[in-house]
């Protein structure tokens, strides 16, 4: 018993530290998954735990028609780090990487509000470590139709299956 504790505690410690750089929606590290409505904005994040220099990418990423919208871009020193997205909605990368002198700090590093301009639409944000190309963090966003559209697909639903009997 005493040796799977110290298993699990060793587990933890670890886990704990390669947390120390994430996303963050609207403030919040949990989220891996998030759903948003045509219209709605969130503000997505890059969260630094500790007072270590790191360099990251950010990716927004989308699978189907549609599209999303990028604007804001903040983080805390000049210049901007915001790259133009290339080509617009399909892949836009931004590179976290602080200057040199910059005294690291914990906190946000970097934010920027995705707002969905098309419902139907999945979006992957990926935060990466460019030096190796590992993944440290990401998250789904999930746009989905106002509840107007979605009820009248519920009723052309209901109405096709009343047709059938």
């Amino acid at each position: 018993m005493k040796k799977l504790l110290v298993l699990l505690l060793i587990i933890g410690m670890a886990s704990a530290a390669n947390a120390a750089i994430m996303l963050s929606v609207d403030g919040d590290t949990t989220q891996e998954e998030i759903y948003l409505l045509e219209n709605d904005t969130a503000e997505i994040g890059v969260l630094v735990t500790d007072a270590v220099y790191y360099e990251a990418g950010l990716t927004f990423a989308r699978v189907s028609e549609g599209g999303f919208e990028l604007s804001n871009e903040a983080c805390p020193w000049e210049p901007p780090v915001g790259i133009p997205p290339m080509p617009p909605d399909d892949f836009i990368y931004y590179a976290i990487a602080p200057p040199p002198d910059w005294t690291p700090v914990p906190g946000l590093w970097f934010t920027v509000d995705l707002t969905c301009i098309s419902a139907g639409v999945d979006v992957f944000v990926d935060l990466i470590d460019p030096q190796v190309g590992a993944l440290i963090d990401t998250l789904t966003i999930h746009q989905i139709p106002e509840p107007i559209t979605l009820a009248l697909l519920g009723l052309g639903g209901l109405l096709l299956l009343r047709r059938r009997r």
